[in-house]
């Protein structure tokens, strides 16, 4: 299924915010329309990223501002990642 390939590409290219962005998208129209998804392959990438990356990008996420070695940009964008990767998350049915 095209999740399971965009899952796929976001595997390879954890930065990417806007795939990210995308998946979600098509998760939340998807998920509206088709009752019988098969998100296994899905799951088990998010799962996996969830164990290697969400952790670092919560705690950046978290940093306070004028953190020496993180910009404020930095920090932001780990944010809006953490909040996406987390609705990715929910739409998969998963809880990281």
């Amino acid at each position: 299924a095209k999740i399971n390939n965009l899952m796929e590409m976001f595997e390879q290219s954890r930065d990417d915010i806007d795939l990210l962005y995308t998946i979600a998208s098509a998760l939340k129209i998807l998920k509206g329309i088709v009752t019988d998804l098969d998100l296994q392959l899905a799951q088990n990438l998010l799962f996996t990223i969830a164990k290697e990356k969400y952790p670092q990008m919560k705690k950046i996420a978290s940093s306070k501002p004028q953190t020496p070695e993180l910009t404020d940009a930095q920090i932001q964008e780990a944010a809006k990642w953490v909040e996406l990767f987390e609705l990715v998350a929910e739409h998969l049915g998963l809880v990281i």
